[in-house]
């Protein structure tokens, strides 16, 4: 894996981005080189182990969501936008689920008054955990505690839960040969 380089777009935190020394949108640009994601500061090929990518944000709205996402800048940036729909991922890598859901949950309960009341405008609010699936263990958990679950409801958001296939789900199926006939 190439390095990344070092700029502006430093972030502090706790998540994964920060602890390297980048932003999440520099480290997200190198997470699958090679066929490896990274997974607390190493190297995992995507067929190994199952683990947690990131946290989305999806939102949609009658009204137009720039001033509410203007509101979010600085906590999370937007991987696409729309007029009335947006989805978005917060500055700092998290590093599990539980620290999305409750770094989204201050980012909203931070809101100035006109953009909460945009945010309680949207007809959807999810928070969408991703997670790639990988061949070991046969089963792994990833929990919400009781105050990230109370955060969701605080939040009035609703929870989606990605799982992604491992690259070997992802090849293409082999179709059989068949011989020539005679």
């Amino acid at each position: 894996m190439s390095p990344l380089p070092l700029g502006e777009g430093r972030v502090e935190g706790s998540g994964l981005a920060p602890r390297l020394g980048y932003n999440a949108r520099e480290l997200r640009a190198h997470l699958d080189v090679g066929g490896a994601a990274l997974e607390e500061g190493r190297a995992v090929e995507e067929t190994s182990e199952t683990h947690f990518l990131n946290v989305d944000l999806e939102l949609r709205s009658d009204a137009a969501l720039a001033p509410l996402l203007q509101a979010l800048q600085g906590f999370a940036f937007a991987l696409h936008q729309e007029v009335h729909w947006a989805v978005l991922e917060l500055d700092t890598q998290p590093a599990t689920a539980e620290e999305a859901v409750l770094l989204f949950a201050d980012a909203v309960a931070s809101l100035p008054a006109s953009a909460r009341a945009l945010w309680y405008a949207c007809r959807q609010r999810r928070l969408d955990i991703g997670i790639l699936a990988g061949e070991r263990p046969h089963s792994r958990d990833f929990v919400l505690s009781p105050a990230a679950v109370a955060a969701l409801s605080e939040m009035a958001a609703e929870l989606a839960i990605t799982v992604y296939g491992s690259a070997t789900s992802r090849e293409k199926p082999r179709v059989p040969q068949t011989p020539p006939s005679r």
